[in-house]
């Protein structure tokens, strides 16, 4: 973890994150921690069938649960970079 003033940064080592809910094209991905802001956009880095993602998401509470919105509907992921 990394903090600059009020920002944190996860910095992980590949940690895989499991399909909570699919709609259509997107999952939405149980985090295993809350996030700093969920009110804007994460910058996410994610690793997919040997594919990475690198881009923004939005964090959402989903059935009790902080879940990452992913343009994918694998039933699981690796979870390498969250801010």
């Amino acid at each position: 973890m990394i903090q600059k003033g009020q920002k944190t940064a996860y910095i992980l080592n590949y940690v895989k994150i499991r399909l909570l809910r699919r709609e259509e094209q997107r999952g939405h991905y149980l985090l295993p921690f809350k996030p700093d802001n969920p009110a804007r956009p994460a910058k996410v880095a994610v690793k997919r069938g040997g594919q990475l993602y690198i881009g923004e998401a939005w964090v959402d509470y989903v059935d009790g649960q902080w879940a990452v919105e992913l343009p994918y509907t694998d039933e699981e992921v690796e979870l390498i970079y969250l801010e």
